[in-house]
C-alpha cells in the first residue's frame, strides 16, 4: 500500500466467483493494487480530498503537501480517472470511502467520480452502482 503509515490494507475477498476489493490510505494506485481493484466485482476505495478544497483549506503546508504526495491520499479526481480507466463491465459497485471531514464533500466525490466515468461513457446507475459512504456512521445493509 502506497502510504507513509504502518497500519493500513488492503483486502480482496474471494466467494462464489465474486471479489469484494477494499483498497484506502494510497497515495496513487500501484499495479498490484490496480490488479485486485480491476478484477473487482465490488470495491470500497479511497476518495479522500478534492484538491482545491484541501489547497483552499486550513491545513499547514506540510500536512496539504503530504495528503497530495505518493504515500499521502487519493484525490477524488486520482480515483475517479482510474476507475473510468480500469472500468471492465465486471464491476458492479463502488462505495467510496475515507473522505476527508475537511477537505471534501459527499456530493464532490460522488459528482467527480460520476463525472469521469461518464466521460468514458460509463454511466452510473446503469452500468455501475455508486455509492459514498458516510463519514462516522455505518452503511446501510447490502446483500450482493
Amino acid at each position: 500500500m502506497s502510504h507513509d503509515a504502518t497500519d493500513n490494507v488492503g483486502y480482496t475477498i474471494e466467494y462464489k466467483e465474486k471479489r469484494f476489493t477494499f483498497a484506502t490510505d494510497l497515495g496513487f494506485i500501484g499495479d498490484e493494487v490496480a490488479e485486485h481493484l480491476t478484477n473487482a466485482d465490488y470495491m470500497v476505495i479511497e476518495a479522500n480530498h478534492d484538491v482545491q478544497m484541501l489547497k483552499q483549506g486550513s491545513y499547514p503546508i506540510h500536512l496539504k503537501n503530504r495528503i497530495l504526495s505518493e504515500t499521502g491520499h487519493l484525490s477524488n479526481d486520482q480515483t475517479g480517472l482510474f476507475l473510468a480507466k480500469s472500468f471492465n463491465g465486471k464491476l458492479q459497485n463502488i462505495f467510496l470511502c475515507h473522505l476527508s471531514h475537511h477537505n471534501n464533500l459527499p456530493e464532490i466525490a460522488y459528482t467527480t467520480i460520476q463525472n469521469h466515468l461518464e466521460d468514458n461513457q460509463i454511466i452510473v446507475g446503469k452500468h455501475v452502482q455508486l455509492v459514498t459512504l458516510d463519514r462516522l456512521n455505518p452503511s446501510e445493509l447490502y446483500i450482493f
